[in-house]
């Protein structure tokens, strides 16, 4: 039966909350701020999430031309970058299944309670499913340190630095499955600066597998501070020399819960029971710091922080001693109303043990306890959990761009839960029993990390290159941008040799960054000719040759200028080479010719004949045996003109296992052979098995420096002969 009372607001709320933005298929957002997939294995990987297949998700990244579709059973969780937006809702509720919400109480009836939020839109609970509810701006309320959100953890870590000890780590505590502070370190310790009043209160409970070890510190530091700390098994308050004990901690007892009031005028703290009964009193208490904190510091196996509110007590309360076993409503003016909160026509009431009826205003309740319930935490197969702690767990039966929506344990209808703002939805457990995931070795390695897969070139549609992920439906095609890379793994490389070195001794360097295994043939200033396992072509402009390297043995990396060298060359020696004094200014050399003894020799490439290169170096023409040359490289300054480099649309850069490299784009994948065709050299061949790397054919000099990038001329400097000021 719907209440009457059920605000004009659930409209709006309902309204707003199936209000489902369209998304398309977009680019993902900065990766500091991007959603991140994350596989069980520990990849992770940035992109943005779309409407997906129930047991799949559908993930778009500028990598792919498609979106990965992946089996949720191969995944662990979906990352969301950290947005703390604290929710305007009203009220934390706690379930009975150990999930919380954050929402407005908007009705209640004979049945049930009506919750809305931003978040998950009307959500109507059963009675006997809510196990507490608590106003989370009560008037009175200084703060609550029950979810680990609100806590600071910058002061501990920084501490267990300077002291040397690693003990006040604050990296050691961690939000349990209900968001609030747990550490299962010794002396792991977390802080919060307040704004202490004259008069205040602070309820408490800590939990641990076994006797609670603790300390609550109220001060800058715990030695100096008005405290409350476990002895042994004993619970003592204590300042500087004077303490008084409080309680013993009984063997098997796993729960502690106090509460702590002190009056800075009177300088008297008193501890109370759950029950409001005085435990001890320490009197003469010193008067808080100007800038005294809150500290609680671990002590023994394990500690949970499940409820630590801090009141500012202003004389308003409950006539006598509150029994704490009881159910019972608590109102914002210090009310407590003994029984179970129900609704109809005539408004919402509390209706005690006896039947007595007392009328309550939903907007005055401070909180609802039910202690006549066990917390009966259920473990769903998906969670969702949020920064300041709210947590859904449940059977995903829907997930979409911005939501996902759970069967869960609390509610009869689907609870959908909007992801922007989450820190984590987790996909559950893994199915112990599902046979192992394959393992592959290739790697797609991105700005922020990188992806496992396998890579294959077998593609159709134009789309040969594809990459299969863990858990993928089927492979994709890729679309490498941002300077990505796929790397194979060893094992699926082969070792042996692509083509016949001998045939193919020498190496052609281009200026577009490719290693061009061939036989040079002859060369003059307008044209090159080779012949090349991998290119059919055979010659080629050379305004796009960078460098000729004769039997070198083997094709060197791409590595920093510095660092290739080779033989016996230095740095210097090449710093000399490069340098142009003033008198060859208007017409500078244009070539560098490096001897196999390391000697460089500046100059112009005037031809290559069979058994000879034809240089000239000051005005001098010479034949140099091509057995005693090692390289000889182009040294002019870049050319404006983008034909030299050739027009990168469409292309893949692959390299093979002996450090060949080309740009191309792939046509056709046929008989172990991927072919395609080169902006520069036309088609071009290679063997699917010697390939080792695959990146955009568009990455420049920052994304794949060459060695030889460096090697171009450069004035030399200008003399100072001093002058006039």
């Amino acid at each position: 039966m719907e209440n009457a009372m059920w605000s004009a607001s659930r409209i709006l709320m309902l309204v707003t909350a199936l209000i489902v933005p369209s998304v398309s298929w977009v680019a993902v957002a900065p990766e500091d701020d991007a959603w991140r997939l994350v596989w069980r294995n520990g990849d992770a990987f940035p992109g943005t999430l779309l409407q997906s297949e129930p047991g799949q998700v559908r993930w778009a990244s500028p990598h792919f031309a498609e979106p990965l579709v992946v089996d949720m059973a191969a995944l662990d969780s979906i990352m969301f970058p950290d947005l703390p937006v604290e929710p305007a809702e009203a009220y934390r509720v706690g379930m009975v299944s150990g999930d919380v919400l954050v929402a407005d109480l908007v009705g209640v009836d004979g049945e049930a309670l009506l919750l809305s939020s931003r978040r998950h839109g009307e959500v109507r609970v059963a009675r006997d499913m809510v196990r507490s509810l608590f106003l989370q701006q009560h008037p009175d309320l200084l703060f609550d340190g029950s979810h680990l959100a609100d806590w600071s953890l910058e002061r501990g870590y920084a501490a267990g630095r300077t002291r040397g000890r690693m003990g006040l780590s604050a990296y050691k505590w961690r939000p349990d499955g209900e968001g609030h502070p747990y550490t299962d370190k010794a002396q792991a310790e977390i802080t919060r600066a307040l704004d202490w009043p004259e008069r205040f209160e602070i309820a408490l409970e800590f939990a641990s597998s076994e006797r609670p070890g603790f300390v609550l510190a109220l001060g800058r530091s715990v030695d100096r501070a008005l405290r409350m700390e476990t002895w042994a098994d004993d619970v003592v308050i204590a300042q500087g020399r004077q303490f008084e004990q409080v309680l013993t901690v009984e063997e098997g007892q796993q729960e502690v819960r106090l509460r702590l009031a002190f009056d800075t005028r009177a300088g008297v703290a008193t501890v109370h029971d759950s029950a409001g009964l005085l435990l001890a009193e320490l009197a003469d208490v010193r008067p808080l710091e100007p800038d005294a904190g809150l500290i609680v510091r671990s002590r023994g196996r394990d500690l949970t922080v499940r409820k630590l509110r801090i009141y500012r007590q202003t004389g308003k309360g409950p006539a006598g001693p509150v029994d704490w076993t009881r159910p019972r409503v608590h109102t914002v003016d210090g009310q407590v109303l003994y029984g179970r909160l129900f609704g109809d026509d005539g408004g919402a009431y509390v209706r005690a043990r006896d039947g007595t009826r007392r009328d309550v205003d939903l907007g005055e309740i401070d909180r609802i306890v039910r202690p006549d319930i066990e917390l009966s935490a259920v473990v769903g197969p998906a969670e969702v959990t949020y920064p300041e702690g709210s947590v859904v767990r449940g059977r995903i039966e829907g997930l979409d761009a911005d939501r996902v929506a759970l069967r869960t344990a609390f509610a009869d209808e689907l609870a959908h839960c909007v992801l922007a703002g989450a820190s984590r939805l987790r996909f559950g457990p893994a199915d112990e029993t599902a046979e192992a995931a394959e393992v592959y070795e290739d790697g797609l390695f991105h700005s922020s990390g990188s992806l496992g897969g396998r890579i294959s070139f077998d593609g159709e549609d134009g789309q040969l290159v594809r990459w299969q992920v863990a858990g993928g439906v089927s492979p994709v095609p890729v679309a490498l941008a941002g300077g990505a890379r796929i790397q194979r793994g060893s094992r699926t490389v082969s070792t042996a040799a692509a083509y016949d070195r001998e045939a193919y001794p020498d190496v052609l360097r281009l200026k577009s960054r490719e290693a061009i295994p061939c036989k040079v043939e002859s060369a003059d200033e307008g044209l090159v000719r080779f012949r090349s396992p991998f290119v059919e072509t055979r010659s080629l402009d050379t305004r796009h040759v960078k460098a000729i390297e004769f039997s070198p043995g083997r094709i060197s990396g791409h590595t920093s200028s510095g660092a290739y060298l080779g033989l016996r060359g230095s740095r210097e020696a090449l710093n000399r080479a490069l340098t142009v004094p003033r008198f060859l200014r208007d017409d500078p050399p244009t070539h560098v010719l490096m001897a196999k003894t390391g000697d460089l020799l500046r100059g112009r490439l005037l031809g290559i004949g069979e058994q000879t290169v034809r240089f000239e170096s000051k005005l001098r023409s010479m034949n140099i045996p091509i057995a005693r040359v090692a390289r000889v490289v182009d040294v002019s300054k870049p050319e404006d003109d983008a034909a030299a480099l050739g027009a990168t649309d469409g292309t893949i850069r692959i390299t093979l296992a002996d450090g060949s490299s080309l740009v191309f784009e792939p046509l056709e994948s046929d008989d172990g052979r991927l072919s395609g065709r080169s902006p520069i050299y036309g088609v071009a061949v290679a063997p699917v098995n010697s390939i080792d790397g695959v990146r955009s054919g568009g990455d420049g000099p920052e994304e794949f420096p060459s060695a030889f990038d460096e090697w171009v001329v450069r004035p030399g400097r200008e003399p100072f002969f001093g002058g006039d000021e």
